[in-house]
């Protein structure tokens, strides 16, 4: 009883010493970056990283290929990711389809860009800087992230730009008006000599100072006030009679007024003939009113 025991507790041991004893397994460092080759040559297709004898590829797209030397990438896209696996230490050799280019050491877990060219051109990039806004101002201070589209520089791909806040500068900004416009004072007018009267009209703003140092944008000039006018009569010379125009008039305006005028007697005629037409009429109704009424109050005949 006791063997069998012992037999079935090193069937459960063993297996878990075996299990203990693998090494564990392998981690894995993602590689991305650019390759370039000359115009003249094949299209490259595919990048390969091999480590101890197994390799791991990701395929080249095509950036831009107008200028020498043409430009692709590689590891950039979801599933064509170039993930590699082995030991630190170990060396990792880098193939553009069968060409060796480079090697390096391995390390594990990691995100790193690797570049590699096959082109005898040399290789250039300018930066181009995409910015965000600036931020508030904290301590005078504001504050913008820019980062080099371009991936020119592993080591340089954002950089932080900062800039003092001139409240100055704002303000002056803020109070900065459109326009100004002219204005001007003019005297009295001085007493009539000779059939004239003077007086003087002098600019009382500062328009033209402020546009010349930039406070205002623009200027709305008005033209200065007369300074001179006429007055009286001048001495020496008569002042001319004014005569009313005359106009003949003609024989259809007359026969238009003599017929306005003999229209309203017509109306005045008609007037006066109704009125006595009613008069007449209430007469002569009265009469025989006065005729009716005496001859009801006469006695009958007796006999």
């Amino acid at each position: 009883m006791k063997l069998k025991l012992c037999v079935f507790m090193c069937m459960l041991i063993i297996p878990v010493l075996v299990i203990a004893a693998e090494p564990p397994s392998l981690e894995h460092h993602q590689f991305y970056g650019r390759v370039t080759w000359d115009m003249d040559m094949d299209v490259p297709q595919t990048v390969v990283a091999s480590v101890n004898g197994v390799e791991y590829s990701s395929l080249i797209s095509i950036v831009m290929c107008d200028t020498n030397p043409c430009t692709g990438k590689y590891g950039y896209d979801e599933g064509n990711y170039l993930r590699v696996q082995g030991d630190e230490g170990d060396t990792v050799a880098f193939y553009v389809d069968d060409s060796l280019i480079d090697t390096i050491l391995y390390q594990p877990w990691g995100v790193t860009r690797h570049d590699l060219s096959i082109s005898s051109s040399p290789v250039t990039c300018d930066q181009r800087w995409d910015c965000d806004e600036w931020s508030a101002c904290v301590d005078n201070t504001k504050t913008q992230l820019c980062m080099d589209v371009n991936e020119c520089d592993s080591d340089e791909l954002t950089k932080t730009e900062q800039q003092v806040c001139s409240v100055a500068n704002d303000t002056a900004e803020q109070q900065q008006v459109a326009a100004c416009v002219y204005e001007w004072e003019c005297t009295v007018w001085n007493s009539c000599s000779n059939g004239r009267q003077t007086r003087t009209c002098q600019q009382s703003d500062d328009c033209d100072t402020q546009l010349s140092i930039g406070t205002v944008s623009s200027v709305t000039q008005f033209p200065r006030p007369a300074e001179t006018k006429v007055c009286g009569v001048i001495t020496g010379t008569a002042a001319p009679s004014v005569v009313p125009p005359t106009r003949e008039i003609t024989g259809t305006e007359r026969f238009e007024e003599a017929s306005q005028g003999v229209s309203v007697w017509y109306y005045v005629g008609g007037i006066v003939l109704i009125l006595l037409a009613l008069l007449v009429l209430i007469l002569f109704l009265r009469s025989r009113s006065k005729s009716e009424s005496g001859s009801g109050n006469q006695y009958p005949p007796q006999y």
